[in-house]
């Protein structure tokens, strides 16, 4: 039986994650005949991507739902042979949902596992810290964030998203909010 991306033990049903594996397969195929990679990559049979995640601090849950979440998508796809003659190696470590580690952590990867996409970095100070990346031909993808700098055009190829910027799901919700003849609302947010 498949991997299902959609649920997750640890979330609540109403709450679906934002990758498939369908997705995923289509994104990192894609991907990996792109020069977003950076020079050699096709010739490669190994490909490594890496991922910063907080695996413990206040965000352990989210990180490690995430973390589990692409193991078991990219150990699929690889044993269906997804990705062709290439291996896909996530490399992951631990930021502590803290910007300063995101960052030693991002260049770590870079100069010690020689990773050569970033992937599905968690939260705004954090997505910000792994920019230290850009510049060096690798990029980041799918940030788990949407602050609106992510979605700047001069960005590209540096960061690659997936969601809707912050701005983009306000409108929405404002949209629908209205058309539902809603004309107050409160805002709860997580100030990190």
């Amino acid at each position: 039986m498949p991997f299902n991306m959609t649920e997750s033990s640890s979330m609540p049903a109403t709450v679906r994650w934002p990758f498939t594996l369908v997705n995923i397969s289509r994104a990192l195929a894609v991907l990996l005949l792109l020069p977003l990679l950076g020079g050699g990559t096709a010739a490669a049979e190994r490909v490594r991507i890496g991922v910063s995640a907080p695996l413990s601090g206040v965000q352990a849950s989210s990180g490690n739902d995430v973390v589990s979440h692409l193991r078991a998508a990219v150990g699929e796809l690889n044993e269906k042979g997804e990705f062709g003659t290439h291996q896909v190696d996530l490399v992951v470590v631990d930021d502590a949902y803290d910007p300063a580690r995101t960052r030693s952590n991002v260049n770590t990867l870079l100069r010690d596992h020689g990773v050569q996409l970033l992937m599905a970095q968690i939260g705004s100070a954090n997505i910000a810290a792994a920019l230290a990346a850009r510049g060096t031909g690798v990029t980041l993808y799918a940030p788990l964030a949407g602050p609106s700098a992510l979605y700047d055009d001069a960005m590209r190829p540096a960061v690659v998203t997936l969601r809707a910027s912050y701005a983009d799901e306000v409108r929405q919700q404002e949209r629908q909010l209205k058309a539902m003849g809603r004309t107050r609302i409160a805002v709860v947010y997580q100030e990190d």
